[in-house]
């Protein structure tokens, strides 16, 4: 925590022309974290992917874009430095940061629901994932009651805290006076 006792959060941005519901899921929650009056704000990072020299250029332009209503934009190698006191979310174990401690999220089982939506690479690639999470992340996120239900049942006995966070509903109000 900070000095002024606001927790600094760490949220990944996604980019992805296929998944927009991850990029607004995760817009949604950096407008939210936002909206929380003065004394209850923390302190928001966003975080982009970068691997081996370069880094998701459309995550960026997505953070950049949201830039006014956090603390920083930075890279996710960069966590550890920023010395978070939680980082989400987190969709592949394998992108896991160091330094920080994370939340696994499961938005949905879709995969399991709407196989034909998906080559075969991608679904054994998200079944692979999820159960992964489902079983060794430190705590785990599901998007709904449908999610967390699944989850047990595809998965089994996780023994890692899992909670429902639903996706947050973010309205574009007029200033005040209009």
């Amino acid at each position: 925590m900070t000095p002024n006792n606001k927790m600094k959060i760490g949220l990944k941005i996604y980019s992805n022309t296929v998944w927009m519901g991850g990029v607004n899921y995760v817009t949604n929650w950096i407008k939210t974290l936002h909206c929380l009056p003065e004394p209850e704000k923390q302190e928001v990072y966003l975080i982009y992917q970068n691997q081996h020299g370069s880094y998701d250029k459309e995550a960026v332009k997505i953070a950049q874009a949201h830039r006014h209503l956090v603390k920083e934009v930075r890279p996710l190698t960069d966590v550890p430095k920023l010395g978070l006191d939680f980082f989400y979310p987190v969709t592949n174990i394998f992108e896991a940061p160091f330094g920080a401690p994370w939340a696994g999220w499961i938005p949905d089982w879709q995969c399991k629901y709407l196989p034909e939506m998906f080559d075969p690479f991608e679904l054994s690639r998200r079944d692979y994932h999820y159960r992964l999470l489902a079983q060794h992340a430190p705590s785990l996120a599901v998007s709904s009651q449908m999610a967390y239900d699944d989850t047990q049942r595809l998965v089994g006995d996780t023994h890692v805290p899992m909670q429902k966070l639903h996706f947050p509903s973010v309205m574009n109000l007029p200033p005040p006076g209009r």
